[in-house]
């Protein structure tokens, strides 16, 4: 019918379409870049664990500081009664 050749594809149109090798290289320049993009990722996830991982040491430095200076300033308080008691009694 009339609408069934209007609808066909026409000379243009079949030399204008992809062939498997476009496609194919296409495919291959996007799996490209989604690699590079990967390793560069990765790379920057991997300073960001390593950063972490200095913050992490860090942050337990400085909690078992804070638990020696509590742990000082208890004995120093206790040392202070202690004082006052003698004084009190000498």
């Amino acid at each position: 019918t009339k609408d069934d050749i209007k609808n066909m594809a026409t000379k243009d149109d079949i030399m204008n379409m992809a062939t498997k090798d476009d496609l194919l290289s296409s495919e291959k320049l996007l799996l490209n870049e989604m690699d590079r993009l990967f390793g560069y990722n990765s790379q920057k996830i991997d300073k960001i664990i390593e950063r972490l991982d200095i913050m992490q040491v860090e942050i337990n430095a400085t909690r078992y500081s804070n638990e020696t200076v509590d742990i000082l300033f208890k004995k120093v308080t206790e040392l202070e009664k202690r004082i006052a008691e003698l004084e009190k009694t000498a």
